[in-house]
């Protein structure tokens, strides 16, 4: 599995910016049903499970940053992804003992709504803040460490979580980039 991560690709003044832009604007986080992948991780836990709240944010500043980070780790990762947009950007914030369980973010067939032939590709989460414990983004496969200010991507069909918060307030921005939805042809050699 390939997470590329850029650490400190966004300065603690730039990460309390975007976190001040939540202010009084915070809605309840839910799921959408058109990206649950049934995965059995568990008889006793429902993967789709999710407490936190979020915001969206319309900033094209924030964008180009990103979009040139995605397509760094497009090309060094290998995953060579044919890439034609961004969704918007989605603030969000766990409290206390919210998280949120294990999904995936696209399968590379669902289209995303309103975008017949556009599919989720590449999953970008920004880390806002480190005063906080718990709140890791667990990875099936993988144990990954991140700091305040680091961008991390990987393809929208790993299967990953927010773990439940401990103590403090988490916070990351979130990202999608998008594009035609895979071919799986059999006859692809």
């Amino acid at each position: 599995m390939t997470i590329t991560t850029i650490e400190k690709a966004f300065t603690k003044e730039q990460c309390d910016y975007l976190i001040s832009l939540g202010k009084n604007n915070w809605i309840e986080g839910t799921e959408t049903a058109i990206y649950k992948t049934p995965v059995a991780i568990d008889k006793r836990r429902t993967i789709f499970d999710r407490k936190c709240d979020i915001f969206w944010i319309h900033d094209k500043d924030i964008k180009n940053t990103l979009n040139s980070l995605y397509k760094i780790a497009n090309e060094t990762a290998q995953w060579n992804f044919d890439i034609n947009g961004m969704e918007e950007l989605q603030l969000t914030r766990y409290h206390e003992g919210e998280y949120y369980g294990w999904h995936v973010d696209g399968n590379g067939v669902t289209p995303i709504p309103n975008q017949q032939n556009i599919v989720r590709k590449i999953s970008v989460s920004v880390i806002l803040n480190d005063d906080y414990t718990g709140g890791e983004l667990d990875f099936k496969d993988a144990d990954p460490y991140y700091t305040t200010g680091s961008v991390i991507m990987f393809p929208s069909y790993y299967l990953h979580r927010v773990k439940p918060v401990k103590t403090g307030t988490r916070y990351s921005l979130v990202a999608w980039i998008t594009g035609p939805k895979f071919n799986y042809s059999r006859n692809s050699c």
